[in-house]
């Protein structure tokens, strides 16, 4: 499974510094990582976030109660959004039309900004790991 590079950022900073303020270390993230592509990155990674903690993609007859979690092999014990429910392929198939031709814009746009190998690299680990096999 690839690193996480995002998580490992802001769990090292949060040890060292409880009291900043994620959402500015998630936004330096994206500007340090793939630089003036940083911008349609983070847009990218919030859509697919917004989309992933509201239970916007989540089947309607898994929230059928509300005091009972379902996932793809039924009832689960945890909350809908816990590791019992995400998996690669259950993320793969929720996505919409729209939200995947909004994201492949950016990953598009986000190609025509980066500039140094390092950040190139990054983009194309992203697009090599995480955004082609969603596509497929």
């Amino acid at each position: 499974m690839p690193a996480n590079y995002l998580e490992a950022y802001i769990v090292a900073k949060l040890a060292y510094d409880p009291s900043l303020d994620p959402n500015k270390l998630i936004k330096k993230f994206f500007d340090d990582y793939y630089g003036a592509a940083g911008t349609p990155m983070l847009q990218l990674y919030r859509i697919i976030e917004d989309a992933a903690w509201s239970g916007s993609i989540i089947p309607k007859d898994w929230k059928k109660d509300p005091n009972i979690a379902y996932g793809p092999s039924g009832r689960i014990f945890s909350p809908w959004w816990s590791t019992n429910l995400w998996t690669r392929e259950i993320n793969y198939n929720l996505g919409s039309h729209e939200r995947i031709k909004k994201l492949n814009a950016l990953v598009e746009k986000a190609k025509t900004l980066v500039k140094t190998p390092e950040e190139k690299e990054r983009l194309e680990r992203f697009i090599k790991t995480t955004w082609q096999p969603a596509l497929d």
